[in-house]
């Protein structure tokens, strides 16, 4: 091919390009410079976006790219690569001064529908109010995620010693009050397959057999609350009532939590144990009867 028809190859081909772009749609259907990236490439860049993100996880409010590169094994440019895609997403933010990183708002707009499905925290927050006011001790909302119960709203102690477990922290139904009380409103097929799977770890060190969880379960069930002592966290104790949807499905569970020097005397705790079975029993009354989201906002629309 001589450089005369080398000019008029490369010529056709950026018209050619150009007019398939003009004539539909830009996307990776443009069969003469499709690009095709393999699945397995994908999913290793998404893993590794993931991994990145999950570094933040603990507390950590920023971390540098070395410490970035430290903790997920990669290299350098690779960790950059990554950080700077997060941050165009939104998703991580670089501070100009520092050039560390820290996690973004964005991730607060991805969740913001997950951590509060049909409209729960709303109507669950005044609830959660009356029994901070009334046991003056730190009260949590959480949500079944699967196997997991998850704080989406936490009403903080205004003792100088108390606990806070923080929005967002998720652990094994079988550990704490809250996880228990939801555990133990699931089906029993699913329960099985909970319990068929290695027992977690306990901060008091305590554990349990697959019988003597049944047999707690069925306490929970009959009494309509459950108590952990030291399950989650060193030193606290907690209370906790499963609430429902307006399916009759579990969604979550109310609990408060306190240091298991505060209140040891059996009338106080039998106190906190009405107040949260009380507590979850309005939500879920509240939650059946009240008006979808949606349609709130189809209303709003209209008017």
């Amino acid at each position: 091919m001589t450089a005369s028809s080398r000019g008029r190859y490369r010529l056709w081909r950026r018209l050619d390009w150009q007019a398939a772009v003009n004539s539909r749609p830009f996307a990776c259907n443009v069969t003469l410079y499709e690009t095709v990236i393999p699945h397995s490439v994908t999913m290793q860049t998404i893993s590794r976006a993931v991994a990145l993100l999950k570094c933040f996880e603990g507390g950590a409010r920023s971390l540098g790219l070395s410490e970035l590169v430290q903790l997920m094994g990669l290299n350098k440019v690779t960790v950059h690569r990554l950080a700077q895609s997060l941050v165009a997403e939104g998703l991580l933010k670089k501070h100009p001064g520092t050039l560390r990183y820290s996690i973004s708002y964005g991730l607060l707009e991805l969740g913001r529908e997950l951590l509060n499905p049909r409209g729960v925290i709303p109507i669950a927050h005044p609830i959660l109010a009356r029994v901070a006011e009334l046991t003056e001790e730190t009260v949590m909302l959480n949500l079944r995620d699967g196997d997991k119960a998850v704080i989406v709203d936490e009403l903080v102690s205004k003792h100088p010693i108390h606990y806070s477990i923080g929005t967002g922290f998720s652990a094994d139904l079988r550990l704490g009050a809250a996880g228990n009380a939801i555990l133990a409103a699931m089906p029993d097929a699913e329960i099985e397959e909970l319990l068929s799977r290695p027992e977690p770890r306990r901060q008091s060190g305590l554990e349990y057999t697959s019988e003597e969880m049944r047999d707690l379960l069925s306490t929970i069930r009959s009494q309509g609350f459950a108590r952990s002592v030291a399950h989650r966290v060193s030193g606290a104790v907690g209370f906790a009532s499963a609430f429902f949807g307006p399916e009759g499905d579990v969604m979550g569970a109310v609990a408060l939590v306190h240091p298991d020097n505060r209140h040891p005397g059996p009338e106080r705790q039998e106190a906190f144990a009405q107040a949260v079975i009380e507590a979850a029993a309005e939500l879920t009354e509240a939650l059946c009867f009240s008006e979808p989201q949606s349609q709130k906002d189809q209303k709003e629309t209209v008017s």
